[in-house]
């Protein structure tokens, strides 16, 4: 923690009271507080372990500072997350995973890992080749992580893979609000249907653009709007290719997934979603 001072105020010996909002006991001070005016200055560090859950939470840090009187100065909040191991602990609910590059983490977080696409349940792939597309196409279940426009290198009809930066979607002159739904999947990151600074190592460089409008009604399940120009694209999609199924996601989980709570969840939920979930409604003229 930092302190920022730059008003009047006289806070030498003054203290700093923290604590968190879910757990109060779970509290802290720090004093005598020696900032002065036209400074920011070091205050130490917050530490604490967070109680066994039985779900995800979204908590807050409470700060409030007094001066050497006791008279409340200023108040301020952090928000924090919080995941239980069991969350992202799904991997027998995926069955058998075909994942080319991401065979490894996937095994280390549980999943059942295979080399043979015809022995897969799910295949997890970067890359979308012929030979994916005709797996979906007989019947397979993917979900496809792009990480670039180069990701596709097969025929998806008017469905691609277009970089954010350069276009409206960056969001560095309209405003854009990026959303996920909580129906079908990620109910256990606790974010109220917002991608936050909860998804902050996780935000997308790419969207999914050709997707029909009638796609978000039902096979849609996050997504980024930019404001008054009401430009809306898929982050998270699904649609249905012959007798299969597949599922994009342009998340950046890839780099992420061994480390990173909210990544795991994701991708637990999209390979359970792939293999027990029906095929996703149809498009018209698709």
């Amino acid at each position: 923690l930092s302190l920022s001072h730059f008003s009047p105020e006289d806070l030498r010996g003054g203290r700093l009271v923290w604590w968190v909002d879910l757990w109060p006991e779970i509290s802290g001070v720090f004093e005598p507080i020696e900032a002065r005016p036209g400074t920011v200055s070091p205050i130490g560090t917050v530490v604490f372990d967070v109680p066994p859950l039985e779900r995800s939470v979204r908590a807050r840090l409470e700060l409030q500072l007094f001066d050497a009187g006791g008279q409340l100065v200023s108040s301020n909040h952090q928000e924090l997350y919080a995941f239980p191991r069991h969350a992202a602990s799904q991997g027998q609910a995926a069955g058998r995973v075909m994942a080319p590059e991401l065979g490894e983490d996937l095994a280390a977080l549980g999943y059942t890992v295979t080399d043979q696409l015809a022995d897969a349940d799910v295949a997890v792939v970067v890359t979308l080749t012929d030979e994916i597309r005709w797996h979906v196409q007989r019947g397979g279940r993917v979900l496809w992580l792009p990480d670039s426009a180069e990701s596709l290198e097969t025929h998806l009809g008017g469905v691609g893979i277009a970089q954010r930066r350069g276009r409206s979607w960056a969001g560095d002159w309209a405003s854009n609000f990026n959303w996920i739904r909580q129906d079908a999947m990620f109910g256990a990151i606790p974010t109220g249907g917002t991608v936050d600074f909860a998804f902050a190592d996780l935000i997308p460089d790419h969207v999914i653009v050709g997707l029909n409008p009638r796609d978000y009604a039902d096979n849609v399940h996050a997504g980024l709007t930019v404001g008054w120009l009401h430009h809306t694209v898929g982050l998270v999609a699904e649609r249905r290719f012959g007798a299969g199924r597949l599922l994009i996601c342009t998340f950046k989980l890839r780099e992420q997934l061994r480390t990173n709570p909210v990544a795991q969840i994701m991708v637990s939920d999209m390979l359970a979603h792939l293999a027990r979930g029906p095929l996703p409604k149809a498009t018209p003229g698709a």
